[in-house]
């Protein structure tokens, strides 16, 4: 069945849900239903458009829905409010939805990407959330308007706040310090504070959904304890030598850290609830967000509710939330009819990002109204009080500076002993901040979270780097030490380390391994996750050899277990976990024989040996090596693989290794039983291979396989991508491909012979998601049998034709039959938007072929052709009659290197309305076009095909470009 998921539109704050019940892979439905959203501006416009008007009528209830092979749209949609759905969970791994209200195409509810500016399918979204390639940030987008409806009634909650005649106070009113005149705790606590945001506030960024928002308590105590200064930061010993620190002493209040966000109206029956704690002489509560209006008088009324509920006549709250938001709260008066109620509109507490490094109003309003009684100022409406001088030191048997010793070797029992024993004692406690048993003494400028400390172990000052852990299940994200009193453990990280080693070089990844055992598992992940030739892998079998011929110094052979009595897999064991692609020969396609197969296919038969390879890639520079590929994928395939390919081992060669129908059938039958979630696979099929020694094949296999290569693609249901010969368009073949429910791609090579086809009677239903295809140097007869197959060709929205008219039987009629057959059977593929011809494959022809024919113009101008690529063609003077704007009235990109242009012809080319790039074979000298037509000419780029040969000055150049 393979992955589970959810697809739906959003739109007016609804889900239009339907259910995937199979291959929910990114690679799979995931491109599918990021194909159907066109990347032109205008299409665009017109398909949500489309869209909402389908919504609005569709059929819908609160039944779930399964999406089939049918019109999804036909299907109805099962209705949802909550969103809680979009997060993979359970059975369900993957969701999409198009969200028309925000026009974005989210992925698992966390990635959003910008509907009208979506990524190209190359590389597609396999590559970005199964391969973990970045995102480019263009793509990204915003969600809102994703949060519930308040769980209360506004109206009420408004009324009630409004009765509080509250004043609103700007930050300067409350006597807010700024950064400069912060002290070191201060400073400290919010570096700390930052830091704490930047690594965690992700996890709670999605709030709205109810999984994530019993997360917000925790995250808010987190805050609270880093930003409060000079709290000690006790550490559990336990956790060895990167000491894991706590943040507090004694009990969390539960209510605050596991209720959050469960119930919208706080208790305030009782004194001392959970739901508000006291620290440092305010009353702190916490909520999920204060974004809007409607919470933040909710929040208000409630604090100065639970303030007037347990007696306090003075008093100031803070609201914190887990956006990053707080509140300040002060009631005067508060049990007098004169009450005053005070706060300060909803402030940021996130990085100021106006000065880099220093915090924003809300964060230092927080830090100060968190400090010691004894630091922190009233605000500036209260009765002023006289200024607090410094604590005077008045033990004078016991001089100052040996009470600091005292403290800064006080080991954490002691020091919390200590705080205890008096105000000035205390004093002495807080002015350097203390985490675990480290008194942290002053910050190394240019590091982040490095500081200098003192250890009670050790008399000289160390440096240690702080760091955020995330603690078990439902415990809170926990600060590290890393201690460089040792040794440096900046490589430790493992984070930072898979960060260095994804720029380092092979080589570098290789030295950098070898230095301890932590950075080693971290490193061979870099150095193994490519296996740039197999002979790297078979020579970690014990008694393997690579044997070469004296000879042929191109030939070699490899033999495994040749030198040993048994073959040891242990080395290959260490590495193999590691591997995720697979290039058999390498990048030079240095062809090897290998021999002693026997240990490698008994061992993959109990277990894969490969367990984590997503993709084989076997390149050669000859087709004789096809029957290889056979022992390949029995060694090396199993669950994990998505690509197998078989592939020309350079790009100007269109001769793939091929294989006989026999070995077809044991490779497909190898496939079909191992590799459920194949999303790519190339297999070449010659009826023309003999049974001889370069191919490897035997007269065995005609007795083991007996059954047609072509029945076992039904057990390939996920294929997205197939690449194959002409010979597997025939008959019963073609008839299984195109039943393939997920195939988008056909790649179709030559078999090495010309094949006549004589396609059966297809279902209109057949190739039901095929919209690419290319047809790769194949016979010109081969080329225009394969697009008279009507249900093959009527939903590609790409064609790449690639052919050479040389191989037709006659000379004298290739350009009627060019014109006359072959491209006019365009017309069978009434959606393509890009289409590339290429009659001059091998670039030998000195004299291209006109295609400026009525019939050719007009079946090009019933399609809506976005890009155009014409190679070895030209229009003659067709092209000069004005009439191009009428048969390309869409087109953006146009390339046309055999096109002779000179300014009139050039500029009947620039009147196309959209062209945005055109490649001519442009003549630079006596270049003058009339400036109407410049006017009219929305061209962009406008680029010289290759060959071309031109003098001009460089002014004229310049005039010319203008």
């Amino acid at each position: 069945m393979g992955a589970r998921g959810f697809f739906a539109y959003r739109y007016n704050k609804k889900y239009y849900r339907q259910f995937l019940s199979h291959s929910a892979y990114p690679s799979y439905y995931g491109q599918q239903f990021a194909s159907m959203i066109p990347r032109d501006p205008s299409a665009f416009k017109d398909w949500v458009d489309a869209r909402i008007k389908m919504l609005e009528s569709a059929k819908t209830g609160e039944e779930e829905v399964i999406i089939s092979n049918e019109d999804p749209d036909t299907l109805g949609y099962e209705l949802c409010a909550d969103p809680d759905w979009t997060f993979p969970g359970g059975d369900i791994e993957w969701t999409y939805v198009i969200d028309l209200d925000n026009l974005i195409f989210t992925v698992n509810g966390m990635t959003h990407l910008k509907l009208d500016n979506m990524p190209p399918s190359e590389p597609g979204l396999e590559d970005y959330f199964e391969n973990e390639v970045p995102i480019p940030r263009q793509y990204i987008g915003t969600a809102l308007g994703l949060w519930p409806a308040p769980g209360f009634d506004v109206q009420e909650r408004q009324q009630a706040y409004k009765a509080l005649n509250p004043i609103i106070t700007s930050v300067t009113e409350w006597g807010t310090l700024t950064w400069d005149k912060m002290s070191f705790p201060q400073r400290f606590s919010i570096e700390l504070t930052h830091f704490l945001i930047q690594k965690t506030s992700h996890k709670v960024a999605l709030a709205y959904a109810p999984e994530v928002r019993e997360k917000t308590g925790r995250f808010c105590w987190d805050i609270l304890c880093t930003v409060t200064p000079a709290t000690p930061l006790l550490y559990d010993s336990k956790h060895g030598p990167q000491n894991m620190l706590t943040h507090t002493r004694g009990d969390r209040p539960y209510g605050m850290c596991y209720n959050t966000g469960v119930e919208d109206i706080k208790s305030l029956r009782y004194r001392g609830s959970n739901e508000y704690c006291w620290i440092r002489g305010c009353l702190v509560t916490f909520c999920v967000r204060l974004g809007d209006p409607a919470y933040v008088a909710h929040e208000v009324e409630q604090m100065v509710g639970k303030i007037q509920h347990d007696g306090h006549a003075e008093c100031i709250g803070i609201i914190l939330s887990s956006q990053q938001e707080m509140i300040a709260v002060a009631v005067d008066d508060g049990l007098k009819p004169t009450r005053k109620v005070r706060h300060t509109p909803v402030l940021d507490i996130r990085p100021n990002p106006d000065k880099s490094g220093e915090a924003s109003d809300g964060l230092l309003l927080l830090v100060q109204l968190l400090s010691p009684p004894l630091t922190s100022s009233q605000p500036l409406w209260r009765a002023p009080q006289s200024p607090q001088s410094p604590v005077v030191w008045s033990w004078s048997r016991l001089p100052l500076e040996t009470v600091q010793h005292i403290v800064h070797y006080a080991d954490t029992k002691t020091y919390l002993s200590l705080c205890l024993v008096s105000k000035s004692v205390r004093s002495v406690c807080l002015a350097y901040p203390r985490v675990g048993e480290y008194t942290i003494l002053y910050r190394i400028p240019e590091y982040k979270l490095a500081f200098a400390a003192r250890h009670p172990d050790d008399e000289v000052p160390t440096v240690i780097t702080l760091g955020i852990t995330q603690g078990q299940s439902h415990s809170l994200s926990m600060l590290q030490i890393y201690d460089d009193r040792q040794h440096h453990q900046v490589f430790k990280v493992p984070e930072l380390l898979s960060l260095i080693c994804s720029f380092l070089r092979t080589p570098d990844c290789v030295n950098l391994a070898q230095t301890c055992k932590p950075i080693f598992k971290i490193a061979m992940a870099f150095v193994w996750q490519h296996v740039d030739g197999a002979q790297n892998l078979l020579t970690l079998l014990s008694g393997t050899l690579i044997i070469a011929d004296n000879k042929d110094p191109e030939s070699r052979k490899i033999a495994i277990g040749v030198a040993a009595s048994a073959v040891d897999f242990s080395r290959f064991d260490s590495y193999a976990p590691y591997v995720r692609r697979l290039t058999v020969y390498g990048h030079e396609a240095k062809y090897f024989r290998v021999s002693g197969w026997s240990p490698l296919l008994i061992r993959a038969n109990s277990r894969p040996l490969l367990p984590n390879l997503l993709s084989m890639v076997m390149q050669t520079k000859c087709d004789r090596h096809g029957p290889d590929l056979f022992m390949w994928i029995k060694a090396f395939s199993g669950p994990s693989i998505l690509t197998i390919q078989a592939t020309p081992s350079h790009l100007l060669s269109r001769s793939p290794p091929r294989v006989s129908p026999l070995a077809a059938s044991a490779i497909l039958e190898t496939i079909a039983a191992r590799c459920p979630r194949l999303l790519r696979l190339s297999l070449f099929v010659s009826e023309s291979l003999g049974l001889d020694k370069y191919d490897g094949e035997n007269n065995m296999l005609g007795v083991i396989w007996q059954r047609e290569y072509h029945h076992y693609f039904r057990a390939l249901p996920t294929l997205y991508e197939l690449s194959c010969s002409v010979t597997m368009l025939q008959s019963d073949c073609l008839k299984v491909i195109g039943s393939l429910p997920g195939l988008t791609r056909l790649s179709v090579y030559s078999s090495g012979g010309l094949v006549v086809l004589q396609p059966p009677h297809l279902s209109s239903n057949s190739f039901p998601s095929l919209n690419e295809l290319s047809l790769q140097d194949i016979n010109p007869y081969e080329a225009a049998s394969i697009m008279q197959i009507a249900p093959l060709m009527k939903r590609l929205t790409l064609l790449e034709l690639i052919t050479n008219p040389e191989y037709l039987d006659f000379d004298d009629l290739r350009d009627e039959w060019i014109t006359g057959t072959l491209l006019l059977l365009l017309s069978n593929s009434p959606r393509l938007t890009a289409l590339h011809v290429d009659l001059d494959p091998v670039r030998e022809n000195e004299e291209t072929y006109d295609i400026g024919h009525q019939d050719v113009m007009d079946t090009f101008s019933k399609l809506p052709l976005i890009s155009l690529t014409l190679t070895g063609v030209h229009i003659g003077d067709w092209a000069s009659t004005g009439s191009l704007k009428t048969v390309w009235p869409l087109l953006s990109s146009l390339r046309m290197r055999n096109q002779y242009a000179s300014p009139l012809i050039l500029s009947c080319f620039a009147q196309l309305p959209r062209l945005q790039h055109l490649t001519l074979s442009v003549c630079l000298e006596n270049m003058i076009i009339r400036p109407n037509i410049l006017l009219l000419c929305p061209l962009q780029t406008l680029e010289i095909s290759d060959g071309i040969v031109t003098m001009m000055e460089p002014e004229d150049l310049e005039h010319t470009s203008r």
